[in-house]
């Protein structure tokens, strides 16, 4: 196990709070609307905005604890696997559609961190893929792969 040097577990939420910043500043172009008909720059400045709170709140939590000594543990192997998960992902999504490879994408990714059997992420997996494939494909009518 490494030691983690002090002030690097800010530097990520700090770029998270300047990339969030500048999503803001670049969304502000789009139309907020009203509460009762929110128009399309209601929810990026709304994700921009949460975005950049929480990112505060963990520099600041980062912050209160740097005096403490804390080990970190990177498994290398499991990072590495995502990565080629998501890779495989991106290829076979426009070959085989959205709910199969998404399916597929959650179910993977459930047993590579850890679950023991395979019914619970199966069903986890179909559940998932079908519910945001209702969501976006059949109530806002998003054209999905």
């Amino acid at each position: 196990m490494k030691r983690v040097l002090p002030g690097v577990k800010v530097i990520f939420p700090a770029c998270v709070c300047l990339f969030s910043i500048i999503y803001l500043i670049l969304g502000r172009k789009l139309y907020l609307g009203t509460m009762r008909r929110p128009g399309v720059g209601f929810l990026p400045m709304l994700a921009g905005g949460l975005l950049a709170i929480f990112s505060l709140i963990q520099i600041i939590r980062e912050i209160k604890r740097q005096g403490e000594q804390e080990k970190m543990q990177i498994h290398w192997l499991q990072t590495g696997l995502l990565l080629l998960i998501v890779c495989m992902y991106m290829v076979v999504l426009g070959i085989a559609g959205y709910v199969i490879s998404t399916c597929i994408l959650l179910l993977l990714c459930a047993k590579l961190y850890g679950a023991k059997s395979w019914i619970k992420p199966l069903l986890f997996s179909l559940v998932c893929s079908g519910a945001s494939y209702y969501i976006f494909a059949v109530l806002l009518r998003v054209r999905l792969p």
